[in-house]
């Protein structure tokens, strides 16, 4: 049915025709209807139809490999959701990601099915479970993410020539060279695995037990743009006897430093086995934030960069964003004259904004997401400005967890448990003993027990520890990545500080991206890297409202002074879609230029 020039009952806007709509596919219209129907403007009927025929695409099609490429806030969790609610009441299915951030939405998406044999995991997850589960091993057998320390330790003690990036590299690109002889035989050595010896492990049980291939309904893997070429290759054998749906998007690809390739993907929409899907409309970003990336993304190919990228729509989706449109229809980027004023004039951004929109913590979102560079030293020093003028009572300030060293304690409860090579290991790795690189040599060349190399008075300065464990909980059992309890949910208002790579699977309703200046970010403007590309095209688009770009004034230790350079990257983006304003410290106040 349609009437011409009616008002939109979802967004407002004044329409030549409309249509009648259910209020419940529109939640956040203007008139608040919750049941029955309400009258919609062409723009919204237009973007609600175009998604709802992508999902049933998807749902629908008989194809047994199915790949969707889909950019940022499009909805490929809750597409995963409605495929899976289509399999019959007690179908297996599995769906892993590498990233953790994702798994909870996962599993909290999954949950309302009612479906026990439908599994969210990690990847390194789901192969920690299918290593207990498939291959038997010697008794004390431990799970022990840390190993690749002790072995990187024992291979400079062996002076071996091997480093972490060689061992990591060997697994992650299925190369059986020397480097990986040597971890492999350490990881025997201590009758334990980490996570990318499990996953070769598994996977080449699996290749030469076939038979042993876990069977489901369908498999899922997301963020399939960060895989390397050992877990593409793991995926490719689950496919061999499972319907297989793979998703991903090679502008999110962040993870170069674990070896993954962005050509997997690439070559996989190309695959005619595959029957590709688009799933085009973000519902995440704003308007701005949506027509930025797409800006910024044809900016950067016709500087040659992204040259290989997948074509696809990334469209925001009208009918969830207008109201952002219309509270936030620019980027804001202030332009500090120092780190200091940086600081400052986050704190009062975040009070404006707070008070503005009346937030309590009560919100379901990460209300505050703060991204900086790898380094460390602008979120550093902001943590510790936010936590000296920010109330503790109402705020709470969330900083990324330091990696877990090694503790002795682990040694102690690792030998109780019977692992004596492993748990000796560590516990020498804590305590050095003298000669500690000829009883790692005597144990390499004859894989002689540790514990029968080490002096009889360092056992005993150790006994009286490891005996007073019996009994005690052992806190220090490494979990798999999402095995790791939710974080409590206080009702702080939430800020959460992090790096470009652990921006990956966050939203917020509020983002900040510090840093931007040339030299740090990127850091050659001159030769600008596809992931740093990736990294800014991830930062853009973890904001549901606003999203604040903030360069700042450095001191060039070259030039030994202060420089302004903002970064390249603002340069890059449509700049009648941002509003520019300059702040400084003035008689120990935040002041915007000009007043």
């Amino acid at each position: 049915m349609e009437t011409k020039s009616c008002k939109c009952q979802n967004c407002g806007l004044t329409s030549e025709s409309f249509f009648i709509a259910d209020a419940k596919n529109f939640r956040k219209n203007i008139s608040r209807i919750t049941e029955g129907e309400i009258g919609i403007c062409s723009l919204c009927n237009n973007c609600y139809s175009k998604r709802k025929d992508c999902l049933e695409a998807i749902i629908n099609t008989a194809k047994d490999k199915k790949i969707i490429v889909a950019g940022p806030g499009t909805g490929k969790t809750h597409t995963f959701g409605e495929l899976l609610k289509q399999l019959p009441a007690e179908g297996r299915a599995i769906v892993f990601t590498l990233i953790n951030n994702l798994v909870f939405d996962l599993k909290k998406e999954l949950s309302s099915i009612g479906n026990n044999n439908i599994k969210a995991t990690t990847f390194h997850g789901f192969c920690r479970e299918m290593l207990h589960s498939k291959i038997h091993f010697k008794p004390g057998f431990e799970y022990f993410p840390k190993l690749t320390k002790l072995i990187c330790a024992d291979a400079d003690l062996l002076s071996s020539g091997f480093s972490k990036e060689d061992f990591d590299k060997s697994f992650a690109n299925l190369d059986e060279n020397k480097a990986m002889e040597f971890y492999l035989e350490r990881a025997d050595y201590y009758n334990s695995a980490s996570h990318n010896d499990a996953v070769f492990k598994i996977y080449n049980f699996l290749k030469e037990n076939t038979e042993e291939i876990p069977e489901y309904e369908i498999a899922i893997a997301d963020e399939y743009q960060d895989f390397n070429l050992l877990e593409s290759s793991f995926i490719n054998l689950l496919a061999t006897k499972n319907k297989i749906l793979i998703a991903g998007d090679d502008d999110q690809a962040l993870y170069k430093f674990r070896f993954a390739e962005k050509k997997f993907i690439r070559d996989l929409r190309k695959n005619t086995d595959f029957q590709f899907f688009p799933l085009p409309f973000c519902s995440r970003c704003s308007p701005v934030l949506v027509d930025a990336t797409n800006y910024f993304v044809k900016k950067a190919q016709m500087d040659g960069l992204l040259k290989e990228r997948i074509p696809r729509d990334y469209l925001c989706y009208w009918p969830d964003k207008y109201i952002e449109s219309i509270n936030y229809p620019k980027i804001f980027v202030a332009h500090c004259s120092t780190a200091k004023t940086m600081n400052e004039f986050i704190v009062a951004r975040i009070q404006e904004i707070k008070q503005a929109e009346s937030i309590d913590g009560t919100e379901k979102d990460i209300q505050f997401l703060i991204i900086g560079p790898e380094s460390g030293y602008h979120i550093n020093n902001l943590a510790v400005c936010l936590k000296e003028k920010l109330d503790g009572s109402i705020y709470e300030i969330q900083t990324a967890k330091e990696k877990e060293a090694l503790t002795i304690d682990e040694g102690y409860s690792i030998i109780q448990r019977g692992n004596n090579n492993l748990g000796w290991r560590i516990v020498m790795e804590l305590d050095p003993i003298d000669g500690q690189a000829d009883i790692i040599n005597r144990s390499y060349e004859a894989k002689a027990g540790l514990e029968g190399l080490l002096p009889v008075e360092y056992i005993e300065k150790h006994q009286t520890s490891i005996s007073g464990r019996a009994g005690i909980a052992d806190e220090n059992v490494c979990l798999s990545e999402d095995e790791l309890p939710e974080e409590n949910n206080n009702r702080k208002i939430k800020i959460r500080m992090t790096n470009f790579y652990g921006s990956k699977g966050l939203t917020a309703l509020h983002v900040f991206v510090i840093g931007l200046n040339n030299r740090t970010f990127p850091k050659n403007p001159d030769n600008i890297k596809d992931d740093e590309i990736c990294k800014f095209i991830v930062s853009l688009t973890r904001a549901k409202k606003s999203c604040t770009l903030v360069p700042n004034r450095e001191y060039n230790y070259e030039l030994q002074r202060s420089v302004d350079s903002p970064s390249i990257f603002i340069g890059m983006l449509p700049q009648d879609k941002l509003l520019k304003q300059e702040y400084r410290i003035k008689k120990g106040q935040l002041q915007l230029e000009g007043q």
